[in-house]
């Protein structure tokens, strides 16, 4: 008897152990049919999306204004089929506002799922003859879960990887500088005053004759690590005219790093960014050397270091 106990105590154990380690990798579940809208959009309206995702929150946008060579009847009768499928995964509780017109606009929204108890899901979308708007957004309830994990060999991986591209021929490197004081939300995404007087530093590589998959290469690799690992990784931020990718990652007893991708032309632009000050996070939204803002001190702020 003693044994049967003691066996059902190991299993218990071992139980208890798997399901400790599932809770510790769970991540948040993303809808399948609302990211297939999102992919749908970002195809007809490239360049106006923003994507957002770690382990335990995603976050997807469309914003765009429309164009009046835009075909605004088709696109509004795909929606109405997107909008179908995605009414029957919420059910007419969750709905908050649902008004369709096929002379007019669609206009959709979602609260968020309560009755789930481990994440919530909220999602809306407007689209118009003058604009389309499209959110979609979940994330685990427990926010005890929601921190960025240090991870070195994340830096070295990248690191690693660049260093690949860095052999090829005719590649430049620029030293660059962002300044909060001088920029402020026009160059870096600051999450909070303090961190708007500081300022990080780093360097853009400018890797000719690249390929859309070179790019792919970052963007694939940054992504995995959002997954795997509690980093937080953006791509494809709104109004941009090319595609980017960046990811932020936390190091043990040391400032954060930050690396972004972007392909302008036929060139590869890598962007390796380090905080000049301890918990000086900050994340390089619009980082191209021909913002207005960043003109007046190009001389200044980019030394060419070959």
């Amino acid at each position: 008897m003693n044994k049967i106990i003691k066996i059902i105590s190991l299993l218990f154990c071992v139980f208890s152990l798997i399901s400790m380690k599932a809770q510790n990798d769970s991540r948040v579940a993303q809808i399948p049919e609302i990211v297939d809208l999102y992919e749908q959009l970002e195809n007809m309206f490239p360049y106006s999306d923003y994507v957002n995702l770690t382990q335990t929150e995603v976050s997807y946008w469309v914003n765009n204004n429309m164009k009046q060579t835009e075909d605004f009847a088709q696109g509004l009768k795909k929606m109405e089929s997107a909008i179908k499928k995605i009414k029957a995964i919420y059910g007419d509780d969750n709905i908050v506002v649902e008004s369709t017109n096929s002379d007019d606009s669609l206009v959709f929204a979602c609260r968020p799922n309560y009755h789930d108890s481990v994440q919530s899901n909220y999602m809306e979308i407007v689209y118009n003859r003058e604009k389309v708007h499209f959110y979609y957004g979940s994330s685990l309830n427990d926010k005890s879960a929601n921190y960025h994990e240090a991870n070195d060999n994340i830096v070295a991986d990248i690191d690693n990887m660049l260093k690949t591209f860095m052999m090829r021929s005719g590649v430049t490197k620029d030293s660059i500088v962002f300044d909060g004081p001088s920029y402020k939300y026009q160059l870096v995404t600051f999450t909070n005053f303090q961190q708007m007087m500081q300022h990080a530093e780093g360097v853009v590589y400018n890797i000719p004759n690249a390929k859309h998959s070179d790019w792919l290469q970052f963007f694939n690799k940054m992504k995995s690590y959002a997954i795997k690992a509690n980093v937080r990784v953006a791509w494809n931020d709104v109004y941009r005219e090319y595609e980017s990718v960046e990811i932020w990652v936390d190091r043990e007893n040391t400032i954060p790093v930050v690396f972004a991708a972007a392909m302008k032309g036929d060139t590869l632009k890598v962007l390796r960014l380090e905080g000049t000050e301890e918990y000086n996070v900050i994340l390089p939204r619009v980082w191209s050397e021909e913002s207005p803002v960043f003109s007046p001190k190009r001389i200044k702020a980019y030394t060419n270091l070959n």
